[in-house]
């Protein structure tokens, strides 16, 4: 009786060893103007993962390392955009920026008021009461409903 040839186990998949692929086939380009790398390197890896070479959960956590990977270069490019530095400067300039507009003198109420004194001199609306405080780096809204003010000192 002949055993079965037994089958090679998944090789792991290594993306760096993917993007050398990528780039050796781009630049084939130029000689080969009809070659689309990104579907040879896709189609490479779907005879791969028919033929046991790859597994689909290694395709998986490929495609999650790539996303991850992906969206900390985006959240870097972000902060290095917006010009973030620190927790404590971000704080501070906030900090001068409610002073300068608000005033900076003592809050006649101590924080604590009732939301009809809050909303003392604004037009009647419907819907939850809104405020948005926009700074050169961001924006805050926040959402104020009289059913949860009830008993909600603001401060």
């Amino acid at each position: 009786m002949q055993k079965p040839a037994s089958e090679p186990a998944p090789q792991s998949l290594d993306e760096f060893k993917l993007r050398d692929e990528l780039r050796s086939l781009r630049t084939r380009i130029p000689d080969e103007p009809q070659l689309n790398p990104i579907l040879n390197v896709a189609f490479d890896l779907s005879r791969r993962l028919e033929s046991g070479q790859v597994s689909l959960a290694g395709l998986k956590g490929l495609a999650a390392r790539l996303m991850d990977r992906a969206a900390a270069r985006r959240a870097i490019r972000l902060r290095e955009r917006i010009g973030y530095g620190d927790t404590s400067v971000t704080l501070k300039e906030f900090q001068g920026f409610v002073e300068e507009t608000l005033g900076g003198g003592p809050d006649p109420e101590g924080g604590v008021f009732t939301m009809d004194e809050a909303l003392a001199g604004l037009p009647e609306g419907t819907g939850p009461l809104r405020a948005i405080i926009t700074t050169p780096v961001a924006s805050l809204a926040s959402f104020l409903t009289r059913q949860a003010a009830s008993d909600t000192s603001m401060s």
